[in-house]
């Protein structure tokens, strides 16, 4: 449909939102309050959509795979 969807902390949610609020939106509802963010991939670029998509790992990963992988 167009859309990627990740989780994110609710803080890390908040700020993506407000940075880039042209292609990143809190999913309407329950969702969207649980972290829940919908990505444009018509209007985001790839190194946004990558960052994004480790934020989310990142949050669920465990801390030994974590170290394993770069920051960037």
């Amino acid at each position: 449909d167009g859309f990627g969807y990740v989780k994110l902390k609710p803080e890390q949610q908040e700020m993506v939102c407000a940075s880039e609020a042209n292609c990143v939106s809190p999913i309407p509802g329950g969702w969207g309050r649980q972290g829940w963010t919908r990505i444009d991939h018509a209007k985001a670029d790839v190194a946004l959509v990558k960052s994004l998509l480790l934020m989310a790992w990142r949050n669920v990963a465990p801390k030994t795979l974590q170290k394993s992988v770069p920051e960037s």
